[in-house]
């Protein structure tokens, strides 16, 4: 993601930094520009804080170049102070630290890839995550920085994400995701949830370490995703089958109680009508429902929209998708079978020809001689600079101490020789012809001449092999 170009900008002489006319994007540009050594000093210098450019609403993440882009508006509109937003923004930053961790190990692309087809396709799964993502955030932040943190951490969950802690009236594996986030920040307050819902919690937590080892700060994000698939989101599928269970019976009741209604009004005496030709089995069941009916995002739609205001994404899923799609692209053009596709194709020779030449190279090199224990291609070289001849050339040389020569050497020697007696002294220096080694001469072509009939394929095509080996030694 690039900035946007500012247009009628004013310079503000206290920052001596270009604050562009919009009046909320001057705010959040202002804390940046305020803040920023803070937040990059958190951040060790692995990242580079930028303000969002005009027009963005929310943060935003460049994986390319390992650029945040900050709007401390986005956390000012829920109400959070600029203390607050500050904590706030710290934890967005431990987010990208987390993701560009992931994608850094081997294999991290592909693992990133799956996370977030996960977090597309199942809102409840999305819930799950960023709940167990935020208490690994948060002890992050409180860890890298003070207790001073960790209250204005709890006040924040406190007084503003969940002011209210009777969660009985949510379903229950969005009870489940939020009371295990704020119990695990707000230590001695219990939330209170449905029975079954704190039997899955106290079956989670009963797994010995296990919270304190998915969100330790040294945990990377790709054990806790494992951590969090094995024993998080099985319980969260549990409960989310009970909610759709309940769903569909409600809207079943209230479709019967319709119907019931209907009738009454439509028929009025005929009340005792006889059923017969009806089909009894569908009595009293809801009817069967459309395609997609079934799917939980459409059936949790505005449960999902309240929860997250509960717990808000600074960075929308379609943003960090985006972002990967770009540090994807980028990572792919410098891959090595991209270079290898390209220096082939200057070479003109296929790319498969080209690494069929390093493989056999690589063979080589491993080819020792048992006598003198020296590498083949080594043995070949050190033959190849024998009989290439050297140029060897004449040329002075200085050469000292010498008791006879053209120039004084060692003026300060010579008096002290001399006082002591000694009227020869070395201090003298001449020069001397002697053969140095220059570049070659001239210069040397191989051409190398090879049987490519089909008698040296006769018998297995040993032949063939030993011919490309000798001129694979050759070049």
């Amino acid at each position: 993601m690039e900035g946007t170009p500012i247009v009628e900008a004013k310079k503000d002489k206290k920052k001596s930094e270009i604050i562009p006319p919009d009046s909320d994007h001057a705010e959040a540009f202002a804390f940046v520009s305020e803040h920023r050594d803070f937040f990059e000093h958190h951040a060790k210098g692995a990242i580079t804080i930028e303000p969002a450019p005009a027009g963005l609403k929310t943060f935003a993440f460049n994986l390319e170049n390992n650029t945040i882009y900050i709007n401390s508006m986005f956390y000012e509109r829920l109400g959070l102070s600029k203390e607050k937003t500050i904590f706030a923004t710290l934890h967005e930053i431990e987010h990208f630290l987390e993701k560009i961790a992931m994608l850094a190990e081997e294999g991290g692309g592909k693992q990133f890839e799956k996370y977030i087809k996960k977090i597309e396709t199942s809102k409840a799964f999305g819930l799950m995550d960023n709940c167990v993502a935020d208490i690994r955030e948060n002890r992050t932040v409180v860890s890298k920085t003070n207790t001073g943190m960790k209250e204005l951490e709890e006040t924040i969950y406190k007084e503003v994400l969940f002011p209210e802690t009777d969660l009985t009236k949510l379903p229950r594996h969005i009870q489940f995701c939020q009371a295990i986030l704020r119990e695990a920040r707000v230590k001695g307050e219990q939330c209170s949830v449905s029975p079954d819902v704190r039997e899955k919690m106290d079956e989670l937590l009963g797994v010995q370490d296990l919270m304190d080892v998915m969100t330790n700060p040294e945990t990377p994000m790709s054990v806790r995703l494992k951590l969090q698939d094995k024993y998080v989101w099985p319980r969260v599928e549990a409960l989310l089958e009970r909610d759709k269970e309940d769903k569909k019976n409600e809207e079943g009741h209230d479709k019967n109680k319709e119907g019931d209604s209907d009738t009454e009004e439509g028929n009025g005496d005929k009340g005792d009508v006889s059923d017969e030709g009806s089909d009894n089995t569908t009595q009293g069941k809801p009817k069967e429902g459309k395609a997609g009916e079934d799917d939980p995002n459409k059936m949790f739609a505005d449960e999902y929209v309240e929860a997250e205001k509960k717990v808000p994404n600074a960075v929308p899923i379609e943003d960090i998708k985006k972002s990967f799609k770009e540090w994807k692209e980028k990572k792919d053009s410098n891959s090595p079978d991209r270079i290898d596709q390209e220096y082939a194709k200057k070479l003109g020779v296929e790319k498969k020809d080209l690494q069929e030449y390093r493989r056999v190279v690589e063979a080589l090199e491993k080819i020792v001689n048992p006598e003198t224990r020296v590498g083949i291609l080594e043995e070949l070289k050190d033959l190849f600079s024998r009989i290439i001849a050297k140029r060897v050339k004449e040329g002075f040389v200085p050469k000292y101490p010498v008791e006879e020569g053209d120039e004084l050497f060692d003026p300060a020697q010579l008096v002290s020789d001399v006082k002591s007696g000694n009227l020869s002294p070395k201090v003298w220096e001449d020069t001397e012809l002697k053969e140095r080694r220059g570049d070659r001469f001239g210069e040397v072509e191989i051409t190398l001449i090879c049987d490519r009939s089909s008698s040296m394929t006769d018998g297995g095509g040993q032949k063939a092999v030993e011919q490309r080996n000798a001129a694979v030694l050759m070049m």
